[in-house]
């Protein structure tokens, strides 16, 4: 997710690292992690792990 956030970028010189960049990132990734383990509850057997995840999910939203 990070990467995508350099995409349309033209000149690597113009590329800079920043806190709200990475912040966003993380917000992208937060609710994309709750719909990947509501969708494949299967694939993830650890309760616990999934909880976790789900409030860290939750927090970070």
């Amino acid at each position: 997710m990070r990467a995508l956030t350099y995409v349309e970028v033209e000149q690597t010189c113009r590329i800079f690292l920043n806190v709200r960049r990475f912040y966003m990132a993380v917000v992208m990734v937060a609710p994309m992690a709750a719909a990947m383990l509501t969708a494949m509850r299967h694939m993830f057997p650890n309760k616990r792990l999934n909880i976790g995840m789900y409030a860290l999910s939750a927090i970070v939203s």
